[in-house]
């Protein structure tokens, strides 16, 4: 689906020859509309096309995502029809003027076809309260940086916060969950890893937070890296914090959230000298589980019957459990096609299941790294996570820390809030983007007080 994960900010775009310049007229100018994602979700959805002598450019914006400036590929526009790609994202819009101020047609992204209908001239979208957001002149320093990772080749690009006065600070590094993010994890106009390290530096710390690899201003290539490549670049963010005289080394800790919160006991298994870990929503059940919990959960809260849900989780487990015991992608894509899907869904299901990124992710098993790590762990889940189920992940976490006999290990689940660790009313993602507040402050007081009691 339509989600911020693909959602970067981009330059200029591809043109697209028009068959007749009286066309173009058209379609030049803003248009906007309101993407159905289901009952309860619309997504607003802008499309900017402009015109220079015979060619066309044209970008997308989706405001409610804090993304703007994607580029629109492959434009056809006629007297009755236009067209165009979105390759950044794999979507399509095909569609016809019914007049002179209106487009109804499709989007499409995989499997998903969506009626969209384009007005031009509309209002500006209003951008999202988000008042958690922190705005500069800030009452500590704020400083640009980088740092490289030699075992890939890369340099990653982030944000170094810490108290205005003189001195050495302990350390925060912040581990983004699934998906290309940048620095400040922004999602639907949220952007929890700002709020995050405002608050912790205000408390008198330290906090490194830094775009994943590929994404925003860090190299490297995103779409063919796994957890494991990850952990290699936090790795390579606590030798950089090493190296820096106002950093005090031996008291540097992660804070990793959703898939963040795997990949922050990876790296802290193979460097003792991690002083603490906090997992925000972070596994404690293998991947296999987590995955068909997630669609189980969701859709069962969405209103499909308990049946079809049972039938459905046992076929996925199935499923999951042999392409992390090596089934080919190949042989991914000729299941779906069994299923009934078409060649071009399959083979992108195929594709999806079959990366190198998911097949890691479905074999991960917690209790590999979690036996290795002796540094305190904090572990925080919502009640009403639907992505991470709090009950199934937490009791793993404590089984696993309990049998390790792990000396300084804390359990939390806090009430009524979702994966984002927002105050929420289903826990469904589709509220995400309506919710004003980024994070719950009780969060944000539990990790503060948490880690100065332990440095």
């Amino acid at each position: 689906m339509f989600t911020s994960k693909h959602l970067k900010s981009v330059v200029i775009v591809l043109i697209g020859l028009l068959p007749a310049f009286a066309s173009l007229a058209n379609v030049v100018g803003s248009w906007q509309g309101e993407l159905k994602v289901n009952q309860n979700t619309s997504l607003p959805m802008i499309v900017h096309f402009s015109q220079q002598d015979t060619q066309i450019t044209a970008t997308l914006d989706s405001p409610a995502q804090g993304a703007t400036g994607i580029p629109i590929n492959d434009v056809e526009v006629t007297a009755q029809a236009v067209s165009f790609k979105v390759s950044a994202i794999g979507m399509t819009f095909t569609g016809n003027f019914s007049d002179a101020n209106t487009i109804i047609g499709t989007f499409t992204q995989g499997s998903a076809q969506l009626p969209l209908t384009l007005n031009r001239n509309q209002d500006s979208v209003k951008v999202p309260n988000r008042p958690q957001t922190p705005v500069a002149p800030f009452t500590y320093v704020s400083e640009e940086v980088s740092f490289s990772n030699p075992d890939a080749k890369i340099t990653l690009a982030g944000t170094l916060t810490k108290p205005k006065r003189d001195g050495k600070f302990a350390a925060v590094i912040l581990i983004s969950g699934s998906g290309p993010q940048d620095r400040d994890e922004t999602l639907f106009n949220h952007k929890p890893f700002a709020v995050i390290a405002d608050h912790l530096t205000k408390q008198g710390l330290a906090v490194l937070r830094f775009d994943d690899r590929g994404t925003a201003q860090s190299e490297g290539n995103f779409a063919t890296a796994t957890s494991a490549d990850f952990a290699t670049d936090v790795q390579a963010a606590v030798t950089y914090l090493s190296t820096r005289s106002d950093i005090l080394a031996d008291k540097v800790g992660l804070i990793g959230h959703s898939e963040g919160g795997m990949i922050a006991p990876m790296v802290a298994s193979n460097n003792h000298d991690i002083a603490f870990v906090i997992m925000l929503a972070g596994l404690g059940v293998d991947g296999v589980t987590l995955v068909t919990q997630q669609s189980y959960d969701i859709q069962k809260l969405m209103g499909k019957k308990e049946a079809a849900l049972r039938t459905e989780r046992q076929q996925d487990t199935q499923l999951y459990t042999q392409i992390v015991n090596g089934m080919a992608t190949d042989e991914i894509r000729d299941y779906f096609l069994q299923q009934g899907l078409g060649e071009t869904a399959a083979s992108a299901k195929a594709q999806q299941l079959g990366s190198d990124w998911m097949r890691l992710f479905l074999g991960y098993q917690p209790q590999h790294y979690l036996n290795k790590v002796t540094s305190p762990i904090l572990a925080i889940n919502g009640s009403k996570d639907l992505q991470v189920d709090a009950k199934a992940n937490l009791a793993g976490l404590e089984r696993i820390l309990k049998a390790n006999k792990h000396p300084d290990f804390e359990i939390k689940s806090l009430p009524n809030l979702n994966h984002l660790f927002q105050k929420a009313d289903t826990g469904l993602p589709n509220e995400y983007a309506t919710i004003e507040h980024t994070m719950d402050t009780q969060v944000l007081v539990l990790m503060a007080k948490w880690i100065k009691a332990r440095i």
